[in-house]
């Protein structure tokens, strides 16, 4: 073959090769599974449900007295007049009041029961987050019958080897052997040997002699016979003492004399003691009842049949008592619930372990079912703890009430606003407000997942819970120390809080503690505000310092797509601000077959968490 051959054909088995392994790799992704995705509205929980900036926080007034009127209030000499200045301690105004003793106890059990309400809103809540999602039950795949095992075949025996032939034995005269191998010659027949010679018969030898036989001897003279001796007299028999009464053998199901089969004695739970009908009671059955104490209780049973474990057909109880000076006394009890059934109630059996894994369906809600059932019950929480707090500002105000009919300057200032009682508290306006130059301070707190969104200056929205009204404030300072006091914020009680103050103008219609609602920021879209989600952390995979997940195209194809992400939330969740909609498909879980172009299917979230 020549050189230029020899290159052609080499050329040649390179392609055939990369064609070889072209198919091979693509009948292997002709045969990979599409990757399940999923709904995102269905994974994302949205950032309103979780605060998205907002919290409450109480009225401190700056200089400025707002007087409202209540329903059981009226006023009877007003002591100013609009424009008017006044001094700290001067009469503002005169009022009677309805109010009773009887209603302020009747404002402080609403208290109380607002108190219980929030209380079980909040274990529902932590009831909650402990819930697992539904798995749907999967049957456990059969086992694989065994396979027969094949009958032994029996080992070849080896074949006999042929018995060797013995040589012949060499003759005398020839000592290797004779030269024929024929066979050797005949030998000669042997001469008879000598017959041996038989010996003569011995002499016979004489006999013995035989000794004489010896003289017999006397015999002993026979001894006389004693005389009788007189018999003693027969003592008479003691009498047999009684035999105590014993417990019967637990072993033996028949009851012979009596039986305690169970209790302590106690009142609570008495000696449980089975009798037959030849039982006798004795002061040695009491001490063996008794057994030190002072005192026991105890129920006597007739079983059916005297059987141990038969039914009772009679009881009846006793109170036995060992005293110093008087002895043993006893009392009686009523002890008819033990009739028509065993004295002693035998445990049910229990089921035996099963080697087949027990299904746990989890809480029987889906994952995006339980988020919501969170944000609900957050949103019930809110709305009670404001409850709270208006009903205890209420019946703060209820006791000013009572204890006072006169309502005096608290500070040095002008008399800004005079109006008619019956309208002013008609239209939950103040009757009466003194101004000295300030305004009003709201309280609020913020969690330390928020912190960086709260800065002074930043505007504010104001919202009051008793009227209604809206105003306009501005953070004044934020605090650089943890709070007592926890807003609304996002709801989790594993975070610290810090307070912040924001100013309302004094023309404001607010009032001295109440609550208010205030969103913080201008709502546009940044960090915090309600048009961004999160997103479970598992969800979300890291490369470079960037964030993406695999989204399904217009093509039922996937597409790998970055994210824009903000802070994460109570250690499990991310904040999307950009990169994906409500409207995408996103894969999950990231398995071998995660790549670009991918087919896809779309599963539910049952499918997901099954396998979860």
């Amino acid at each position: 073959m020549t050189k230029k051959k020899a290159i052609i054909t080499a050329v040649c088995c390179v392609v055939a090769a990369a064609l070889l392994l072209g198919g091979v790799f693509a009948a292997a992704k002709l045969r990979q599974p599409p990757v399940n995705v999923y709904p995102l509205d269905n994974l994302a929980m949205m950032g309103d449900y979780i605060g998205g900036g907002s919290t409450y926080g109480y009225v401190r007034s700056d200089r400025v007295q707002a007087v409202y009127l209540s329903e059981t209030q009226e006023v009877t000499v007003i002591h100013v007049a609009e424009g008017q200045t006044v001094k700290e301690g001067d009469p503002l105004l005169d009022f009677d009041t309805t109010l009773t003793d009887l209603q302020l106890q009747k404002k402080a059990l609403e208290v109380k029961r607002a108190e219980q309400q929030l209380q079980n809103a909040r274990d529902e809540y932590n009831e909650i987050c402990n819930y697992r999602p539904y798995v749907p039950y999967v049957p456990p795949a059969p086992e694989p019958e065994p396979e027969p095992e094949p009958e032994p075949q029996p080992e070849p025996q080896p074949e006999p080897e042929p018995e060797p032939q013995p040589e012949p034995e060499p003759g005398p005269d020839d000592p290797d052997g004779p030269d024929d191998p024929d066979g050797p010659d005949d030998p000669g027949e042997p001469d008879d040997p000598d017959e041996p010679d038989t010996p003569d018969e011995p002499d016979n030898p004489d006999e013995p002699d035989t000794p004489d036989e010896p003289d017999n001897p006397d015999e002993p003279d026979t001894p006389d016979e004693p005389d009788n001796p007189d018999e003693p007299d027969t003592p008479d028999e003691p009498d047999k003492p009684d035999e105590p009464v014993r417990p019967d053998d637990p072993s033996d199901p028949k009851i012979r004399t009596y039986r305690i089969v169970g209790g302590k004695g106690t009142a609570e739970e008495p000696y449980l003691c089975a009798y037959a009908e030849s039982m006798t009671f004795s002061n040695e059955f009491l001490s063996t009842v008794l057994n030190g104490a002072k005192t026991a209780f105890i129920v006597f049973a007739r079983c059916e049949g005297d059987l141990a474990k038969g039914n009772v057909t009679s009881a009846y109880g006793m109170c036995f008592e060992e005293k110093e000076k008087t002895g043993s006394s006893f009392a009686f009890f009523d002890a008819s619930d033990r009739v028509g059934k065993p004295l002693i109630q035998e445990d049910e059996p229990q089921d035996e372990p099963s080697d087949e894994p027990s299904w746990d369906p989890g809480s029987g809600y889906t994952w995006s079912e339980i988020q919501k059932m969170k944000a609900d019950k957050l949103i019930e929480i809110r709305d009670l703890d404001l409850q709270l707090r208006i009903t205890e500002t209420a019946y703060k105000e209820m006791e000013k009430e009572i204890g006072s009919s006169t309502i005096y300057a608290e500070f040095d200032g002008v008399i800004s606003t005079v109006g008619d009682p019956d309208t002013s508290y008609m239209m939950n306006e103040p009757v009466l407000k003194l101004s000295g130059g300030g305004g009003y301070y709201i309280e609020g707190s913020v969690s330390e997942l928020e912190l960086d969104t709260v800065t002074p200056g930043q505007p504010v929205m104001i919202q009051s819970w008793e009227s209604g009204m809206t105003y306009t404030g501005y953070v004044d300072s934020v605090s650089d120390y943890p709070s007592q006091m926890r807003g609304w914020s996002d709801g989790n009680n594993n975070v610290t809080y810090y307070g912040f103050t924001v100013f309302v103008d004094g023309e404001a219609n607010l009032r001295e503690n109440e609550y208010v609602d205030m969103r913080i920021g201008s709502g546009d879209g940044g960090e915090g505000s309600s048009g961004s989600f999160y997103l479970e952390k598992p969800f979300v995979l890291q490369e470079s310092g960037r964030s993406y997940v695999y989204v399904m195209n217009t093509e039922e194809r996937l597409e790998k797509r970055e994210l824009v992400t903000g802070r994460e939330l109570w250690g499990s969740y991310i904040e999307i601000l950009g990169g994906i909609d409500m409207e995408d498909n996103i894969a999950f879980p990231y398995g071998k077959y995660l790549r670009e172009g991918a087919k896809t299917k779309l599963s539910t979230l049952d499918e997901l968490y099954s396998i979860m």
